[in-house]
């Protein structure tokens, strides 16, 4: 399973689930809570210049306190050669 991994303020880990949408077709409305199932992992590092739908979760909790919680992405393209050609796969 290819993860991304990051670091919150809190220093917990926090995994997340990076599907391959470059050689699917997915119904946005109607595939978002089987997308997992639906879609392969993205068995590589997300190359710079990718395009990619992220599902995220934002919560406030006090007055001034924002947090951001990261739930998949789905890779939807990445570059074909350079990114100054502007081909994409």
């Amino acid at each position: 399973m290819h993860v991304f991994r990051f670091i919150r303020r809190s220093r917990f880990y926090h995994t997340v689930c990076v599907l391959d949408g470059t050689d699917r077709h997915f119904e946005v409305n109607n595939d978002l809570h089987i997308l997992a199932t639906k879609l392969p992992r993205f068995s590589r590092e997300i190359p710079y210049g990718s395009i990619a739908m992220v599902s995220y979760v934002a919560s406030t909790w006090g007055q001034k306190n924002l947090n951001f919680s990261l739930n998949w992405v789905v890779v939807l393209a990445t570059p074909s050669k350079t990114l100054t050609d502007g081909n994409f796969q």
